[in-house]
């Protein structure tokens, strides 16, 4: 607690001395919020702070403890902060590390958030990455929920953007470093996910098949009907010609 009070600064500085007593105070904040008699010091904090790095720095904290405020601090964050992507990326990133059994309903209302598209690969990273790097506790959970949660949106992903998904495929890609039971569950959900690209693989070829076919027929459709009005177009033209003719009082030979 002296070391964290120690390093509290009044003003703001971007040297050197300065970043290493805010990284010093955060690494203090971080062990202190551990104890309940200290959770106050996270909101304490967050309304003091003169700059981004303390103000992520206790509502990290705010997700990992349980903090009675969590939901109050990321709200305010949430108001100010909406229209800067960037830190919008945090706030995401720090709503997907919450370290309680809600996450699962959490990462669903993330997913449906006015401002979450798979189609930002920054955004994609800042909840998918965030929860399976940062929440090894609920991403690794038992129930084979965490597994679920990213399978669903790798598929998704792929469709949109495949490097990105290939890079958030990691965590499960690594499946011998765990136990017996979490490697079935993610070779289960692999199978899944691999069954699923191939029906995927299938539904795009059938459709380009018929894309081609019915190109193809409506060129040689098409090629009728020109042969069609060419055809009538000289018998109008041979008939246009007789009755002139006749008009004229010529005899055709």
């Amino acid at each position: 607690l002296k070391q964290y009070q120690q390093n509290i600064q009044a003003d703001y500085a971007n040297n050197g001395k300065a970043v290493g007593k805010r990284a010093l105070k955060n690494v203090c904040l971080t062990y202190l919020t551990t104890l309940s008699v200290h959770q106050g010091l996270v909101s304490e904090q967050y309304q003091s702070a003169n700059n981004m790095t303390d103000t992520l720095a206790a509502l990290n904290c705010a997700a990992k403890h349980h903090h009675k405020d969590f939901n109050e601090l990321m709200t305010d964050f949430e108001k100010k902060w909406h229209d800067t992507p960037l830190v919008m990326d945090k706030w995401f990133a720090i709503q997907a590390s919450v370290n309680d059994e809600s996450i699962y309903d959490n990462l669903s209302q993330l997913i449906e958030h006015p401002l979450f598209s798979l189609k930002n690969p920054n955004r994609a990273r800042s909840v998918i990455g965030a929860f399976t790097n940062n929440n090894p506790r609920y991403f690794h959970c038992t129930s084979g929920k965490g597994y679920q949660f990213l399978i669903e949106q790798l598929i998704k992903l792929n469709d949109i953007n495949p490097q990105v998904a290939s890079r958030l495929i990691t965590p499960l890609i690594q499946f011998k470093s765990f136990d017996q039971r979490r490697q079935t569950m993610i070779k289960a959900k692999l199978e899944k996910a691999h069954k699923k690209e191939h029906q995927d693989e299938l539904k795009k070829e059938k459709r380009k098949a018929e894309k081609a076919t019915k190109n193809e027929k409506g060129f040689f459709e098409k090629l009728r009907q020109n042969t069609m009005v060419r055809q009538v177009g000289r018998t109008l033209a041979r008939e246009l010609g007789r009755s002139l003719l006749g008009i004229l009082g010529v005899r055709r030979r």
